[in-house]
């Protein structure tokens, strides 16, 4: 696993890269990697994770990245999928915002023959801020998954998602949102949108907002 630890104040202007490169001999392989990012009080940082495999390669990847966002802090999370056509994907994003946190995630899933994100968000203190945002192209019989839940546990926090796929072939691709807003999370702001380019009368895409 990779350890991410921002102390407080510390503002980080290049990008920090954890590549994940599964480089097997050909035997079918699986990857249990993890991820752990604290970011302290009022620190900001930007975190990119690559997931990459062999095209002939048979693998199964079992990721799980969690962030911690104390207040004031900032995060951008970009996620690239590129594992190969034999490979299988199965991620979770687990993040924690402090009191006027802002936290982003976005999502590239461009290989795999079955990608899936579980993303679970909370709002643990007043005034933070979330924006999901996600695209997956995928053709032939492959398979693009998101099941995101956000929930604002806390008052005057707001979310956006905005999850785009492009679909070829017998390509099936899923959106799941959901948003729970807690009793007492007065001034939530919420908003949800799922945009799907069909290419072929076979392709098909289940968009379920909650």
């Amino acid at each position: 696993g990779a350890v991410v630890l921002l102390a407080p104040g510390t503002i980080l202007n290049e990008p920090i890269h954890v590549a994940h490169l599964f480089a097997g001999d050909g035997e079918p392989a699986v990857s249990y990697s993890r991820t752990l990012v604290v970011a302290g009080r009022g620190s900001e940082c930007r975190l990119v994770e690559t997931f990459t495999s062999s095209a002939a390669s048979a693998s199964l990847t079992n990721a799980v990245t969690e962030v911690v966002v104390e207040g004031n802090a900032v995060v951008d999370r970009y996620k690239l999928q590129q594992e190969g056509a034999s490979a299988l994907h199965v991620a979770t994003l687990a993040a924690r915002l402090g009191r006027d946190a802002r936290f982003a995630d976005h999502s590239l899933s461009f290989g795999a023959a079955l990608s899936r994100n579980d993303i679970d968000v909370r709002f643990e203190a007043e005034g933070g801020d979330c924006a999901l945002d996600g695209l997956f192209v995928v053709d032939g019989r492959r398979v693009a998954d998101t099941h995101s839940r956000i929930e604002h546990a806390q008052p005057h926090c707001s979310s956006r998602q905005l999850y785009k796929g492009v679909l070829d072939g017998q390509a099936r691709g899923v959106f799941n949102g959901l948003v729970v807003v807690r009793p007492g999370a007065q001034k939530t702001d919420a908003l949800q949108m799922n945009r799907n380019l069909l290419l072929s009368r076979e392709a098909l895409v289940h968009s379920t907002p909650q």
